[in-house]
């Protein structure tokens, strides 16, 4: 079942209508509405790598109640061919889908990890066309540069970086997920460890080494095979994705912890492609659980607080 019936549409009695119509099940959703709101400007949130838009639910809970907002659903998620292969147009088809809710701007954007850079993408495009983008939300992720990825490892400053960062990643990471951390750290580590052999072998360092979502993610044995196309579609694009520069500003919202094995980077690289400058705000939880209560709370009020103050620039 199409996960925009399943937001809009929280009841079992109300799932047993749909499901006795069965042409709504066939029909291509494409944007789903979280929260009805009122007078404010919609906030889109852009789906995750996977295609879901349901780890928004608590997040959009917590927002102000006359806070319109809708999620953007991949494309040939239920089983008909998927044809992606660039960020450029998944970005180009979540704009299409905007669209048809709110015909033109000032638009809000935001996502988590790769929906936030799809929603960068998206500005970028927007404002190549001439549309005013009042709010880019990136939820914890970077920006997708080579030069900026090469930094990583490469000074030796980042020694020093990773010791004072080391105790405040283990606070807020270790007391609750270990068994998962550390077989992610040691993928990570892996990882890292082929991309070196691999550039060592190469006359042309410079280029990112292939990866597939399996170096990222681990064991995916279990994922359906539809969702595990648009994984794989979906996890190339980024890989690949190189943000170009884009003049306006973004809102980046991270956990005070930077990632144990990125770059020394408080703004994740955004700062680079930004030219209207990156404002960071520091929320609580990690990259497992900033989208889970009670560390969403904390997400949230920060949200709020931008899209309250949006508000009032635009009722003055």
């Amino acid at each position: 079942m199409p996960p925009a019936i399943l937001l809009q549409t929280p009841t079992i009695k109300g799932l047993a209508q749909i499901i006795r119509q069965k042409s709504q099940l066939v029909e291509p959703y494409r944007v789903a509405m979280i929260q009805k709101g009122g007078s404010m400007v919609p906030l889109f949130l852009v789906h995750t790598i996977e295609g879901n838009v349901f780890v928004y639910r608590d997040l959009v809970s917590l927002l102000d109640d006359e806070q319109p907002v809708y999620g953007l659903l991949p494309n040939e998620l239920y089983g008909r061919e998927i044809h992606y292969a660039r960020m450029e147009d998944i970005a180009r088809f979540c704009i299409e889908s905007m669209r048809r809710i709110q015909p033109s701007g000032p638009y809000c954007l935001g996502g988590f990890c790769y929906g936030g850079v799809v929603a960068f993408e998206m500005a970028r495009q927007l404002q190549l066309e001439g549309e005013q983008v009042a709010l880019v939300a990136i939820f914890e992720a970077e920006a997708q540069l080579e030069s900026h990825q090469r930094d990583q490892l490469s000074r030796p400053r980042w020694i020093l970086f990773f010791l004072r960062n080391l105790p405040r990643w283990m606070r807020q990471n270790l007391p609750n997920r270990c068994g998962e951390l550390a077989r992610h750290i040691c993928l990570r580590l892996s990882v890292e460890a082929r991309d070196f052999l691999r550039r060592s072998r190469t006359s042309n360092n410079h280029l990112k080494p292939p990866r597939e979502p399996e170096d990222h993610f681990g064991d995916l044995s279990h994922v359906p095979d539809r969702v595990h196309s648009l994984l794989r579609v979906n996890f190339q694009a980024l890989h690949h994705y190189q943000a170009p520069p884009y003049p306006g500003r973004v809102t980046l919202f991270r956990p005070l912890a930077l990632p144990l094995f990125q770059p020394l980077d408080p703004e994740l690289g955004w700062g680079r492609v930004a030219k209207g400058g990156v404002e960071v705000k520091l929320i609580s939880g990690n990259h497992f659980t900033l989208m889970l209560r009670p560390h969403v709370e904390s997400l949230a009020a920060a949200l709020n607080k931008c899209l309250k103050q949006l508000h009032k620039d635009r009722v003055r």
